[in-house]
């Protein structure tokens, strides 16, 4: 979209004020956490919409300069290393946790569930980097030049 945008000109830049508009992004951020958070629903085209409303929040987020937002710091930069092992362990995390732990429909056994897979996620992705990961793209540096 924002590849699109960007090679139509005048035009698409009335599109790219329209996205960067401050206010258009809090009614967009305020829209998605509403809901996604009371888990609303339409008739059709529900998963279309939050898809464009969350597009929306990561457009500006990533590369609004107006907006006083910094998402770099050392938690994303050190997450966004192990994201990988992340993307690849949690599944087998949420099994183990659903073995080991005393699940119920209360709201602490809820919390208790995403603790130890968030947890236990970045504890094995991270364990992963370190032992394994990070073996292979020292590697790949030595093929780069």
């Amino acid at each position: 979209m924002y590849i699109y945008i960007e090679r139509e000109g005048a035009v698409s830049r009335k599109w790219m004020n329209f996205l960067y508009n401050k206010w258009f992004f809090i009614v967009c951020l305020i829209a998605a956490v509403v809901f996604w958070g009371a888990n609303l629903e339409f008739s059709y085209f529900t998963d279309e919409f939050m898809a464009a409303l969350f597009a929306v929040v990561i457009l500006n987020m990533c590369t609004n300069s107006d907006l006083k937002i910094n998402i770099e710091n050392k938690v994303t930069k050190f997450l966004g290393k192990i994201s990988y092992g992340i993307y690849m362990y949690h599944w087998i995390v949420l099994l183990v946790a659903f073995r080991l732990l005393p699940l119920s429909d209360n709201w602490y056994s809820t919390l208790l569930l995403y603790m130890f897979v968030l947890g236990g996620a970045v504890l094995v992705a991270w364990l992963s980097f370190i032992s394994y990961e990070r073996f292979f793209l020292n590697i790949k540096k030595r093929f780069e030049k």
